[in-house]
């Protein structure tokens, strides 16, 4: 049996946004270079197969690279949480434990199992955000892991063990390719305090979308979609706030700060359209990139919050789509005038200084 007819065997024709059938696909080990891998087939993205694990990890390689694989004879089955807490106890060593709740499996150090609690508190905020502004969410197919390490040096060297490496500044992040979400917090620091809060609220949103229905975790979204999400929900006012809490309470103030400052330096009288269809801003000038990615998502949020859930769900898929195609779709959401839209924006968060 040829590679090309086990492609269509185990891959078939199934298109990568419909996973609702994933229990009802076999379980298969394939054997790359690295090792054998084992899990569920999701099909063909970009050339390249696609395995989902029983942890939840995708994996990515081309058919040449498969040198084995056989069946199971069973259907894939996501690990429990005690399978998954187990397995991320053994790779970190004595001294971390691990705490569960409905939706998180938290492993930390040793006596700080308030993080769990914390993880659970930011993904119940954020189900609740969308569910009233009318976005049909899924719950995870995968219970939902993150890591807590006892110092940045400790965090990087994890992160390169686990996930192919961060930069050094990189203080945490949520992996889509792994589903876990890994952070540090320095011994003797309050656990409270505004900057690890800020990074958990920010790395939970990510992996709340990814894992809801929000995001596509195999196609992508456009950068500034993904980006502006996870800054908008670092305001306490987003994801603790009630039904009463005023906009201003809804602010990021940094990067408001940051917008209004770095905009009336900026010369170019297209950027929203420029922002909307191509992620390089983001490797050029990141400090620009992240304020419009907030300020952007925030007002359409804060200003057409139906028509903004309506165009998540038309901009699935989009991180790889040409420059036009993602214009295309936004304007589907938001109507043609994008000069207008860039006009009025500006004027909304002049308004919150």
């Amino acid at each position: 049996m040829g590679l090309g007819l086990a492609a269509v065997l185990f891959f078939g024709t199934a298109p990568l946004a419909a996973q609702s059938d994933l229990l009802r696909r076999p379980l298969v080990r394939i054997k790359l270079s690295t090792g054998w891998i084992q899990g569920a087939p999701l099909g063909l993205e970009r050339d390249q197969l696609v395995l989902i694990g029983t942890d939840g990890r995708l994996w990515h390689f081309e058919e040449h690279e498969v040198q084995s694989y056989e069946k199971t004879g069973r259907l894939f089955r996501p690990d429990s949480h005690a399978r998954l807490a187990s397995l991320w106890q053994k790779r970190l060593g004595p001294g971390f434990r691990s705490t569960s709740t409905r939706h998180y499996v938290v492993v930390h150090p040793a006596g700080q199992e308030h993080w769990a609690g914390e993880f659970e508190r930011v993904y119940r905020s954020f189900w609740h955000y969308f569910s009233v502004r009318g976005f049909r969410l899924r719950e995870p197919q995968f219970p939902l892991v993150a890591v807590v390490l006892r110092s940045h040096q400790e965090y990087l060297q994890t992160a390169a063990r686990y996930a192919g490496g961060v930069p050094s500044w990189s203080g945490g992040f949520y992996s889509p390719k792994t589903n876990v979400v890994m952070l540090y917090h320095e011994r003797g620091s309050r656990g409270g305090d505004p900057d690890t809060l800020a990074r958990i609220v920010h790395e939970v949103t990510h992996q709340a979308a990814y894992n809801t229905g929000v995001h596509d975790r195999l196609r992508g979204h456009p950068r500034w979609v993904v980006e502006g999400l996870a800054k908008v929900f670092e305001v306490p006012g987003v994801w603790k706030g009630s039904s009463t809490t005023g906009r201003s309470a809804r602010v990021h103030r940094e990067e408001l700060q940051t917008f209004l400052t770095r905009q009336q330096k900026n010369k170019e009288k297209n950027w929203l359209a420029q922002t909307l269809a191509r992620d390089s801003l983001f490797h050029r000038d990141p400090q620009l990139a992240y304020a419009r990615a907030w300020a952007i998502s925030f007002y359409l949020a804060e200003t057409r919050g139906r028509k903004y859930s309506r165009y998540l769900q038309l901009s699935q898929g989009e991180q790889f789509a040409s420059p036009k195609q993602r214009l295309k779709t936004f304007m589907r959401a938001f109507g043609s005038n994008l000069a207008w839209l860039q006009a009025d924006l500006e004027r909304f968060l002049a308004g919150l200084r």
